[in-house]
């Protein structure tokens, strides 16, 4: 049945009602058999607007209805009661904390639920009465990817793995320090203990700070998500773990750049790289002279390599299979010297490393490695893109331009259209290596 089919007219006053059987699965849900209701107008049109928004509603309750029905965790049970107070209007809160707060908030809820009672779980979701949600540390995840998927779906099946690794492992620390705990029961002490844990380990120089914090990070975020889907405040023990380091500022701990002289005499030099595949040396090469990341350089698609145009580019462009670092990573960047010849050489592309970033920097530092091409222990491929920036400070490059080159954030307002491919190019072209191939 449509709307329409659904609309009926009273003759004695020619006002529209609305009438709609509960579907047969939905009876124990819904125990109101056939629902009628005035649309409280004799405008046919009118009255079509007001079914199909009744339509709308009723479908959204159902599906609310059944979402708790074919819940199978509790979490799931608590959310489905989180969308039907929503679908009435009202954001959840428990009984404990309506008891506890304001008349003006607990009042409209009453007359609410005395409309809807003969739907018990419409009653519950109002007032506050479904069990609270029991989920483990373990859970932690899927609880924040169902209250988060929206947000990630922008994400590679390469992304994801990565997101979702990272974050398992920061849960399995703490499951190995507190024990498999529902987060309910989490306190402060806890958190504390959990968080001496990675003090001691970056006191012993096993981690560093850095790596510490962004474990603890990692699951902050995630209950921050949940206490957002959930209306709890799980996250609140995880608060103000993070541990100060002053040497973590240092730039000696940074990545170095290769230097210059390093780059042209031994990278660069004929044969040099030859031991790799073909494909990692040309990401390598396309390194060199564009600064790329290597995630950016292995994802690029055929029609984001320009080798055709007057000046040949590349794109870095936003895409709907991947998340950018953020939108000012999306952009063009000239072709010269070594990395035009890179790119003619794979003019398609790297598909062997397609969402492997990873992968391809492994192989990479392995080979560095091993040939003796790494000025020191600390430089590693990411040195190449650092030592682009240098190059391009040292060419005399405006802040705008060296944003617009390396896809970093502009820290300010970004007006107008930036640098133009031309002035690109001239740029690179003066800071361009020897490369005799091309």
């Amino acid at each position: 049945m449509t709307e329409p089919d659904r609309i009926s007219k009273r003759q004695s006053s020619g006002k529209f009602f609305y009438v709609r059987r509960v579907p047969k699965g939905l009876s124990d849900l819904d125990p109101r058999g056939v629902i009628r209701q005035s649309l409280k107008t004799t405008d046919a049109t009118e009255a079509a607007i007001k079914a199909r928004q009744l339509d709308d509603a009723l479908e959204a309750l159902w599906a609310g209805l059944l979402a708790g029905k074919n819940a199978t965790t509790s979490w799931q049970r608590y959310e489905s009661a989180v969308k039907l107070a929503s679908l009435r209007g009202f954001s959840y809160r428990s009984a404990a904390d309506l008891a506890a707060g304001d008349l003006d908030d607990l009042m409209p809820r009453i007359a609410d639920a005395r409309q809807a009672m003969n739907q018990p779980k419409v009653v519950e979701a109002v007032l506050g009465g479904a069990p609270p949600a029991e989920i483990k540390l373990s859970g932690l995840y899927a609880a924040y990817f169902e209250q988060n998927k929206v947000a990630l779906m922008g994400k590679s099946p390469g992304q994801m793995k990565r997101h979702k690794g990272q974050r398992d492992t920061s849960v399995q620390v703490a499951i190995d320090i507190l024990g498999d705990l529902p987060l309910a029961q989490v306190t402060k002490s806890d958190t504390h203990r959990y968080r001496q844990h990675w003090v001691d380990r970056v006191a012993n120089g096993e981690v560093t700070s850095a790596s510490a914090n962004r474990t603890m990070s990692d699951i902050k975020g995630m209950m921050t998500v949940v206490d957002t889907g959930f209306k709890t405040a799980y996250g609140e023990p995880w608060e103000n773990l993070r541990i100060k380091d002053k040497k973590q500022k240092s730039k000696a701990r940074k990545r170095p750049p290769y230097p210059d002289e390093f780059i042209r005499d031994r990278l660069l030099k004929p044969g040099a790289l030859d031991g790799m595949n073909l494909e990692a040396r040309c990401l390598t090469y396309l390194m060199v002279e564009t600064g790329v990341r290597p995630s950016e350089g292995c994802n690029l698609q055929p029609e984001d390599i320009r080798l055709n145009a007057k000046i040949p580019h590349i794109v870095v462009a936003e895409r709907d299979d991947r998340e950018q670092k953020s939108a000012q990573s999306v952009r063009t960047i000239p072709l010269v010297g070594v990395a035009l010849w890179a790119m003619q050489q794979c003019p398609n592309g790297f598909a062997r490393y397609h969402d492997k970033g990873d992968g391809l920097s492994s192989v990479i530092n392995k080979f560095l490695r091993e040939n003796d091409l790494k000025p020191s222990a600390k430089h590693v491929l990411y040195s190449i893109r650092h030592s682009f920036q240098d190059r391009l400070i040292a060419a005399g490059a405006q802040d705008r331009m060296q944003v617009d080159l390396m896809g970093h954030e502009l820290g300010r307002p970004d007006y107008g259209a930036g640098n133009s491919l031309e002035q690109k190019w001239e740029l690179l072209q003066r800071m361009a290596f020897p490369w005799p191939r091309t």
